[in-house]
């Protein structure tokens, strides 16, 4: 995550949404845990869910901050890694953390059960899982 956070820092632009994502992303990585397996599902993204300050216009310009600021911290991430290789071992433990990811949006993830709850359409609803996952 540092590699991030010092992208989006390196402009004073970003500072502020550097500083909200850090915050927002240990919110989610504290927050969002499977009891199963008492194990915290990590950080995957920046939880704004509950995220209201009063002032519609400085939320709103945090919103567009954060989408500024998402492609150019993440494609340097994204060249300097897609060449590496994998091995077996590698994309066994991405299938269980897809598990995991799998496991916490259908049994707790708020969004996901006032979908199914309210007669939404399920394919609409699940279409952020993972085509292949493993289960622990």
């Amino acid at each position: 995550m540092i590699p991030l956070i010092s992208m989006l820092c390196s402009s004073s632009t970003w500072t502020r949404t550097a500083l909200i994502f850090i915050l927002a992303s240990r919110r989610g990585q504290t927050s969002i845990s499977i009891s199963r397996t008492e194990t915290a599902r990590g950080v995957g993204g920046i939880f704004m869910d509950d995220h209201c300050t009063g002032d519609w216009d400085a939320d709103f310009a945090l919103t567009q901050d954060i989408g500024r600021a998402f492609l150019p911290a993440y494609q340097p991430l994204v060249d300097r890694r897609r060449t590496l290789a994998w091995t077996d071992a590698d994309k066994d433990t991405q299938l269980i953390h897809r598990g995991l990811y799998a496991e916490y949006n259908l049994v707790y993830d708020r969004g996901t059960k006032f979908g199914l709850a309210t007669g939404h359409d399920a394919n609409a609803v699940l279409m952020s899982l993972p085509p292949l996952a493993k289960w622990v």
